[in-house]
């Protein structure tokens, strides 16, 4: 996108220093690669956003470093936490 900004405010000086180059801003030899890039960035997007989504590696999640710890049992919890949980409790 930035290209296309910046291609836009320069095509004047680009044209000064190149004589033979296209002054149309629209035309296709000055676009076709931002739009190659467009259409890529879009599959490559979707498919990504498709391996997310459905959780095609979900597997891998239990392999890991990490342990999972133990739930302690022996906290001393203030009473305003204790409240808090039987209210979420209930």
């Amino acid at each position: 996108m930035t290209h296309g900004i910046i291609f836009s405010s320069s095509s004047s000086l680009i044209s000064s220093a190149q004589p033979d180059f296209n002054t149309d801003l629209w035309a296709w030899t000055n676009l076709k690669g931002d739009a190659a890039c467009l259409v890529g960035h879009f599959f490559f997007g979707i498919l990504f956003l498709t391996v997310v989504e459905t959780e095609i590696f979900s597997c891998l999640s239990k392999l890991t470093v990490w342990g999972i710890p133990t739930e302690k049992s022996d906290l001393s919890l203030d009473e305003d936490v204790l409240a808090e949980e039987d209210r979420v409790k209930n």
